[in-house]
């Protein structure tokens, strides 16, 4: 992932997933990113989004093999995402889900939403709440892509 231009975007199979994060704020280092489906290609395993009621299309995993948490901000990235399948079955919605710990362990929950049009939808970057920062930590963090 790019520290002087925080845009990625990734192609797997049908689907091409671009997420745009604000500055870098804190931090440095490389992120790799890669897409799945969560069909044995995320690795470690993760258990599948059960963020919302609807069906993931998407994983992403940003892996960051520094030492240091890499910062980018009060905001979650905007994320674009195309799937030339279709989404599903007429979806209203479409959350970008992270799977994090967020006091009671490892969990899916959602954090921004959008509204599909066609083959795609727009997540806009939403604000994080209270004094929250996008912090990558050492490791592995994922995120999925949702739609219902």
């Amino acid at each position: 992932m790019p520290a002087t231009n925080p845009t990625v975007s990734l192609t797997q199979g049908a689907v091409t997933l671009s997420a745009t994060f604000s500055a870098n704020t804190a931090g440095s280092g490389t992120i790799n990113v890669n897409l799945g489906f969560n069909n044995g290609d995320v690795t470690p395993a993760i258990p599948a989004d059960n963020a919302t009621a609807g069906s993931a299309l998407i994983y992403g995993s940003f892996y960051n093999g520094t030492t240091n948490d890499i910062s980018f901000g009060t905001q979650t990235p905007k994320v674009v995402m195309t799937d030339t399948n279709g989404l599903g079955s007429s979806p209203t919605s479409c959350s970008l889900d992270v799977y994090a710990n967020n006091g009671g362990g490892l969990a899916w929950g959602s954090v921004a939403t959008g509204t599909p049009s066609g083959n795609s939808v727009t997540i806009p970057a939403t604000a994080l709440g209270g004094s929250s920062t996008l912090d990558f930590e050492p490791g592995q963090q994922v995120i999925a892509v949702s739609c219902h």
